[in-house]
């Protein structure tokens, strides 16, 4: 990820980037995203908390002892492809409490229609290497690239895997980040549009807007007048649920979470 992306994505309007306080979950010990903050929010208090450091975040934040807004939180960014491991519904059941009243949480996850195909090349290897060690206590993944590059050079040439071909040269590498990143994938981290919508309905947040709406506008991809008349008349949510069905993308789902004020429903 780079600044030009972040952004455009997240920071389209800002005129300013003085005091603000953003706080980035992180997955690895270097977090690419908290260093661009760093370089471009100057008098910004920034801070990056490791995800399997969490809890203890939020055991310790002043912000979740007490209704003080300046303890609290102008965005939270959930953004580092490794965190799509973990159980993010959890991870935004807590995160809201911590943001100011108009503050938004940036968040992506795994879309199904994008990865579906890497998740059965993931099950495939998993399947085969049933027995093989691999931990961080034990971190030697010669045999699993192996495993890895052999699957990957099997299959047929129009296997739902082949629309990721940056992951999937990566594997067909032997890349081992790729490929330990590969065998967390599961089908409860990989997330339809309606999956979505609901795991931000029970965290008590609110669906705010996607990072780029117009993919999950239908109309965008039917030109019959008719239909799209008809579509303008569907609540919105079936929109963009039609919308990913219809076109199969996007491959990751990025959107803004705020808190759920009275009388909104997402």
């Amino acid at each position: 990820m780079d600044w030009n992306f972040l952004q455009q994505a997240v920071f389209p309007s800002l005129t300013s980037w003085k005091d603000f306080r953003i706080l980035n979950v992180s997955f690895g010990s270097v977090s690419t995203i908290f260093t661009l903050l760093k370089q471009n929010f100057p008098g910004s208090d920034i801070k990056t908390v490791r995800i399997d450091n969490i809890d203890t975040f939020f055991d310790q934040e002043p912000a979740t002892e007490n209704n003080n807004d300046k303890n609290k939180w102008d965005y939270i960014l959930v953004l580092e492809p490794g965190l799509t491991h973990y159980d993010l519904k959890d991870l935004l059941g807590k995160l809201p409490a911590l943001l100011k009243p108009t503050g938004i949480i940036a968040a992506h996850v795994y879309g199904l229609t994008g990865y579906y195909g890497l998740n059965m090349v993931s099950t495939i290897i998993k399947k085969i290497s049933t027995g093989i060690p691999f931990s961080p206590e034990n971190p030697d993944m010669t045999e699993l690239i192996e495993i890895t590059r052999s699957v990957v050079s099997h299959l047929p040439a129009n296997h739902p895997a082949s629309r990721q071909k940056a992951i999937m040269e990566k594997l067909a590498n032997g890349d081992p980040q790729t490929i330990e990143e590969l065998l967390h994938l599961s089908p409860g981290n990989i997330y339809t549009v309606p999956q979505i919508i609901d795991m931000i309905a029970d965290s008590g947040g609110r669906l705010v807007n996607w990072v780029n709406p117009t993919l999950y506008d239908p109309t965008r991809y039917i030109e019959n007048r008719s239909i799209a008349g008809k579509l303008k008349s569907i609540p919105q949510p079936l929109c963009w649920e039609i919308a990913e069905l219809i076109n199969a993308l996007p491959a990751d789902h990025y959107f803004f979470v705020g808190l759920r004020t009275p009388g909104t429903l997402l």
